[in-house]
């Protein structure tokens, strides 16, 4: 398996120093993007397909909090860089098909901390520095989980043969739940990290019984609203991405009665019975 490292974010390095406002760095992140000029329109784009401004989000959400970040990026950015190489050889011997993956460090518009998808024509990881620094994800085990997580997604992806493209807002209600689940039950065994209960999952298995009543009233209103589960800009019960966590739940109540294989390989009408006995499970 090859692995290889694309460091975008060094030239966002390098041209980060003199400038003081939000707009001048949002002036120096376009140019330095002209590096990864696809990356740069895969950031931009990620905001204007639903209809938001990538300039407003980039000014009020990242590049006002870029100096107190930086040097906590900066850090981040160079564990990322001894990490993956240290994780390569356990990645390689859980799924051995897949067996190039490319891995992009950059600073984007806070799209994402992790994002598996193909780029330039290769299964690859784009880890997003800003974002990672954002959520406070510093520690070594925050950075393998995150690792962890994107790279079964490519595995996910990689064994069905497809990407993830939705028919219907419900379609996507029922398989992210079940795609992340996947990813997050899957993330602490590739991450070879201790099982254990972290603070965000028991105040979310405080308020399980409530998350499940919620998602499946977004099923019964046809699948709309479901994004409002995953990402840290919303929140419900006070909890941010409680979609993972319920998808992991789910993922564990599969896997009492089905093997690895028949989980990442189900066709979607039993993905939705299992989303659905789980959600409604006492």
């Amino acid at each position: 398996m090859s692995f290889d490292v694309v460091d975008v974010f060094e030239n966002f390095k390098e041209m980060y120093h003199h400038r003081l406002t939000p707009e001048s760095l949002l002036d120096g992140w376009y140019h330095a993007m002209g590096h990864a000029p696809k990356l740069r329109d895969l950031c931009i784009q990620d905001y204007e397909q639903v209809n938001l401004s990538w300039e407003r989000i980039a000014l009020e959400k990242v590049f006002h909090r870029t100096h107190q970040d930086y040097v906590k990026m900066t850090n981040i950015h160079a564990r990322l860089k001894v990490l993956i190489p240290h994780m390569k050889t356990r990645l390689m011997s859980f799924y051995p098909s897949l067996n190039a993956v490319r891995f992009v460090l950059y600073h984007g518009l806070g799209n994402g901390a992790g994002w598996a998808i193909t780029y330039l024509h290769q299964p690859s990881i784009l880890l997003g520095i800003d974002k990672i620094a954002a959520l406070d994800w510093s520690s070594d085990e925050e950075l393998m989980r995150l690792i962890a997580h994107e790279y079964m997604h490519l595995v996910h992806q990689h064994y069905r043969g497809e990407l993830w493209h939705f028919q219907s807002a419900y379609e996507a209600a029922i398989m992210r739940l079940y795609i992340e689940g996947v990813a997050s039950y899957y993330e602490t065994e590739l991450a070879a990290l201790p099982e254990r209960l972290t603070r965000w999952e028991a105040q979310c298995e405080a308020v399980e019984a409530a998350l499940k009543g919620h998602y499946l009233e977004i099923l019964r209103q046809a699948g709309v609203g479901h994004e409002r589960f995953y990402g840290d800009w919303h929140d419900i019960e006070g909890l941010s991405d409680v979609g993972y966590y319920l998808g992991k739940r789910m993922v564990e109540s599969v896997l009492e009665s089905y093997t690895f294989q028949e989980l990442i390989g189900a066709p979607f009408t039993l993905v939705e019975r299992w989303v659905k006995n789980y959600l409604s499970s006492l």
